[in-house]
């Protein structure tokens, strides 16, 4: 017998906005989806169930700028560059790094002690520090707080 596949939940907002209720998002919040054995960013999976197969290189952008949006009606397709200039142009880059930004749910302190601990499996850390094991992991590949990396080298 096969596994049960999720069901996917949302609520609707007053701007149209299809707002992913049912599955986990990411650190940045955009949920993820389990399909056929493997994760991937459900803005993906739905634009491709509603507007067909995705080519190599292309990346999912939302018009409404919600992440956490799965309106299929608020998905387009871009390349990177057409992303950052997306970004740029409604000014929603982040210039904070680490503690000043306003998301961030670690201390210095506390990413160091991460980076330095090499043995112990991302979902321990993640409950020590009270944060998903996604950021654990990408703090150790250097995708989040990546500036101490650097200072360290």
């Amino acid at each position: 017998m096969g596994r049960k596949t999720k069901d996917i939940r949302w609520d609707v907002k007053e701007n149209g906005c299809w707002i992913c209720t049912s599955h986990f998002t990411t650190i940045k919040g955009y949920p993820i989806i389990h399909r056929k054995g493997f994760s991937r960013n459900m803005c993906r999976y739905v634009y491709a169930c509603f507007h067909g197969e995705i080519q190599k290189g292309m990346q999912v952008l939302h018009k409404c700028d919600t992440p956490s949006c799965i309106n299929p009606n608020h998905l387009f397709l871009g390349t990177n560059a057409d992303n950052v200039k997306d970004k740029t142009s409604k000014n929603r880059q982040s210039h904070l790094p680490g503690e000043k930004h306003p998301m961030a749910k670690l201390t210095e302190p506390q990413v160091l002690q991460i980076i330095n601990n090499k043995t112990a499996k991302c979902r321990d850390l993640a409950k020590v520090f009270n944060v998903h094991y996604s950021t654990i992991a990408y703090i150790r590949k250097g995708k989040l707080w990546k500036y101490l990396r650097e200072g360290m080298a």
